[in-house]
């Protein structure tokens, strides 16, 4: 099976935690499954999902007005994932 990793890597308070609720909910309404969810903050989706969701609108408001966002697709090697196991 193939594998897409998606990545958000910014500075502390840039908003990485709400993209990647937003992005993991875009998917998830649209029927893709995600294997793995790593959270620097949070022991479980459940708490994440909870905390992430309070106030979505703001935040992601002010999200736009500080940040500057940018989205890079890279094409990884024959050997990606199993490199890293």
């Amino acid at each position: 099976m193939k594998e897409v990793k998606i990545s958000i890597i910014g500075h502390a308070g840039s908003g990485k935690s709400r993209l990647m609720y937003v992005i993991k909910e875009a998917l998830k309404s649209h029927g893709v499954s995600i294997d793995e969810l790593k959270f620097q903050d949070h022991d479980r989706e459940y708490e994440f999902d909870k905390w992430m969701s309070q106030n979505l609108d703001e935040s992601l408001s002010r999200i736009s007005e500080k940040t500057h966002i940018t989205i890079e697709e890279i094409q990884a090697n024959r050997r990606f994932p199993k490199e890293n196991s």
